[in-house]
């Protein structure tokens, strides 16, 4: 349904007189406009002849299936010049049944009386798929822009209509004002690392952003590449122009390897941390410390943890057996080597270290190790068995980030991919 918003001013009718001494715009006046109006709207038949409408003239009424007029109708003593009057007169010489006249009773010049008036008339009496118009010509600048706001902050499609020279023209100035408003809300999501919020301040709002096609699938890339969802990263950048700066910066993802998923977890931990999201960091700082196990341990045996499809984990046990002493130390610690878990491999590892077989890897598999502190944290969150949460003062306590930034300087990983992109695109947001 297309409905018509309008606001009525002292200016909206016109009066036609006889005789060319009578000034035709005593009633317009301001310490007799309410008084005047009152009178021809109480004598309408003896006036109707006598009166037009300028708004009539300029807006097509007919093309709209409902239309209101507000008029303001103060109490205040000293002014006369409300327009409630006048609404109604306008309603009469309209001679339409959609046409129905609104009061407004508290001062046009509050932009927030006029704005919390507009959202509630508009909650009220519009539809999810109506198509409103707002007339904003001639009135309160308050008025206008308050209403403007209101409607802009519905989800409803919306035309704003002004008279330019006695022509009526369909204005972008809501385009202009939300242009503004969402671009430097895509600027907040995205430093803020919200790439959820600002692919769906995108999405739904097609009409401001219909030519950033592209940057909206870097949007999506990124938010699919933090979430591991590889598989639509990828596909997502089949869909993408890049420019030849950009071409490093969004790769194709393929975990072949844990160090592949080592590395992409770190700058995972870290922009996890960034978005305050730290019990999800529990579970992902526990997924780290099992691949930092299972890639020394491969890197220094070249035998693979992973399960075979026909044989399981044939080969790993192998290594144990024939392995004389490290299996008489397992055993002697209870450990059941039957797969290689988080608990083997740290067991393997720390027999490695006494015998000197660690190498190069012991500062790292140092860090891993600490991680254990955690544990009791991660056990009473969500993410294990109870229904704890985690703040940032235990994590800061921890001094975990540090041992991140460790892990990466021995991995010589000197940038944050993540943070890379987030900073190329704060620095490329689309233009408008």
């Amino acid at each position: 349904m297309k409905v018509l918003f309008a606001n009525i001013g002292n200016r909206n009718i016109k009066i036609d007189w006889d005789f060319d001494f009578v000034d035709d715009k005593w009633f317009i006046k301001k310490e007799v406009f309410k008084e005047k109006t009152k009178e021809i709207l109480e004598n309408f038949d003896e006036w109707k002849d006598k009166l037009n409408l300028n708004i009539v003239d300029i807006v097509p009424l007919s093309k709209f299936d409902k239309v209101y007029l507000v008029g303001t109708n103060q109490s205040w003593e000293n002014d006369k010049q409300d327009t409630f009057y006048a609404a109604e007169i306008v309603k009469k010489l309209i001679g339409q049944d959609n046409v129905e006249v609104l009061k407004y009773e508290t001062n046009p010049t509050d932009r927030k009386a006029v704005l919390y008036y507009y959202k509630k008339i508009f909650s009220e009496r519009l539809n999810k798929d109506d198509k409103l118009y707002l007339f904003v010509s001639w009135w309160v600048p308050a008025m206008k822009e308050a209403m403007v706001w209101a409607g802009l902050s519905t989800n409803l499609d919306i035309s704003i209509l002004e008279a330019i020279n006695g022509e009526l023209i369909e204005s972008k100035v809501e385009q202009l004002y939300l242009k503004e408003v969402y671009k430097k809300s895509l600027k907040l999501f995205l430093e803020n690392y919200d790439w959820f919020g600002a692919i769906k301040l995108m999405e739904e709002n097609k009409k401001i952003f219909w030519n950033a096609v592209d940057y909206l699938n870097k949007l999506k890339y990124l938010n699919a590449r933090f979430n591991f969802d590889f598989d639509l990263a990828n596909k997502i950048l089949d869909e993408v122009s890049l420019t030849l700066t950009e071409e490093d910066l969004f790769e194709k993802i393929q975990i072949s390897s844990h160090l592949d998923g080592i590395k992409e977890l770190l700058d995972n931990i870290e922009i996890t941390y960034k978005k305050w999201e730290y019990t999800m960091l529990l579970g992902k700082v526990f997924r780290l410390q099992e691949g930092i196990y299972r890639y020394i341990f491969e890197t220094l045996t070249n035998i693979s943890t992973e399960k075979n499809e026909n044989n399981g984990f044939v080969e790993f046990i192998n290594y144990v057996e024939n392995n004389q002493k490290l299996k008489d130390y397992l055993v002697s610690n209870d450990i059941n080597y039957s797969q290689p878990n988080t608990l083997v491999l740290a067991k393997i590892l720390s027999y490695f270290k006494d015998n000197g077989k660690l190498w190069k890897y012991q500062a790292i598999f140092g860090i891993a190790s600490s991680i254990d502190g955690l544990k009791n944290d991660r056990n009473l969150s969500i993410m294990a068995h109870w229904w704890g949460g985690l703040g940032k003062s235990d994590i800061d306590d921890y001094k975990l980030i540090k041992k991140i930034s460790s892990i990466k300087q021995f991995l010589w990983i000197n940038e944050n991919k993540l943070d890379m992109i987030k900073s190329h695109m704060l620095n490329d947001l689309p233009s408008l």
